[in-house]
């Protein structure tokens, strides 16, 4: 085996793991969304205290037709 053939192996053979991670992570994705989503999914979202010192600085208030 020579180098060229050497490298033109490593190549072909990083492909198909990228490839094969891909359609692996895609399969995952596809079987959360069947479930339902995930516990992200599933958790209410969470407000931001107006009395929080970073919500201070930056002037945050409540919508309240959102609430």
């Amino acid at each position: 085996m020579n180098r060229r053939h050497f490298f033109q192996t490593m190549v072909a053979g990083a492909g198909v793991v990228t490839l094969a991670s891909l359609f692996k992570s895609e399969q995952a994705f596809a079987e959360e969304r069947r479930r339902g989503g995930g516990a992200a999914a599933a958790a209410p979202p969470v407000l931001v205290d107006p009395k929080d010192p970073t919500a201070k600085a930056v002037n945050y208030v409540h919508k309240h037709s959102d609430l």
